[in-house]
């Protein structure tokens, strides 16, 4: 690819602490003001946004990280310490009042802001902890017509693009891909944030997010039976022979037939 200036935008999801669900807003949380962190995946997102940006330099190029909450308010202490550990600029995306969170308005919020840019990789964390399936990375990725991994456990940035890892139950895929696409990480070899240094948090203060208030999503309504997989029907062919020898012939005999136009 040739690409002076790596676009990388990460989906940073704030949780209540001692909650698994995103932006919990209710009453008792907020009488006793139990604080927002950042959600365990979202963590890994921003860290392999790092490491995609320190990889750049390794090729001669340049990243800017740009990460994205929904959310109204952002703890200070979060807000220094991503702009300390080298995240560019911060957008802080306010959803309407009367808005349920689900999966799809999350992703039809963050499109209406990301579809205004041109991004070489879009990074999510696993958001629903809960029940772990990933949906609002394959919305977004639906949306805004790009290829979707996920989950993931590993993702480097090559001279061709990027190469993923998904874990498997019996092994790992590498996945390689020219981007941009949308990552979705789940439990990764590097799952936490690294630690800025005093002079990084020092030259932090006074920085401040972009706010943006945001109207009515368009991917809320995005009905999920879109994402089942649809059946294709192919034709079976057992190949006759008793041992693997014939079985091999009976194949080529039936590719040769193919490739005569049968």
């Amino acid at each position: 690819m040739h690409i002076s200036m790596y676009e990388i935008a990460v989906y940073v999801s704030l949780v209540r602490e001692g909650s698994l669900t995103p932006r919990v807003l209710h009453p008792l949380e907020q009488a006793f003001q139990i604080p927002l962190t950042l959600d365990s995946y979202s963590e890994a997102a921003l860290e392999y946004a790092l490491r995609l940006s320190d990889q750049a330099k390794l090729f001669g190029k340049e990243a800017r990280i740009t990460a994205v909450a929904i959310s109204d308010d952002i703890p200070d202490l979060i807000l220094q310490n991503l702009f300390a550990c080298g995240i560019h600029q911060i957008f802080l995306l306010v959803p309407p009042q009367d808005i349920t969170f689900t999966p799809q308005a999350a992703a039809g919020l963050l499109s209406q802001f990301l579809s205004r840019y041109n991004w070489n990789v879009i990074l999510t964390g696993q958001q629903d902890s809960a029940s772990c399936d990933m949906t609002m990375g394959v919305y977004l990725a639906r949306i805004l017509r790009l290829p979707y991994l996920g989950p993931l456990s590993d993702l480097a940035l090559t001279a061709d693009g990027f190469e993923a890892t998904r874990s498997l139950p019996d092994g790992a895929a590498l996945l390689s891909v020219p981007g941009p696409c949308v990552c979705a990480f789940s439990n990764t070899e590097h799952p936490y944030l690294r630690i800025a240094t005093l002079r990084e948090k020092l030259s932090a203060l006074g920085r401040a997010p972009v706010v943006l208030h945001s109207s009515v999503p368009s991917g809320r309504d995005i009905p999920p039976q879109q994402f089942l997989p649809r059946l294709s029907h192919r034709t079976l062919t057992w190949l006759p022979g008793k041992t693997p020898a014939r079985q091999a012939r009976s194949l080529l005999k039936l590719l040769s037939s193919v490739g005569k136009g049968r």
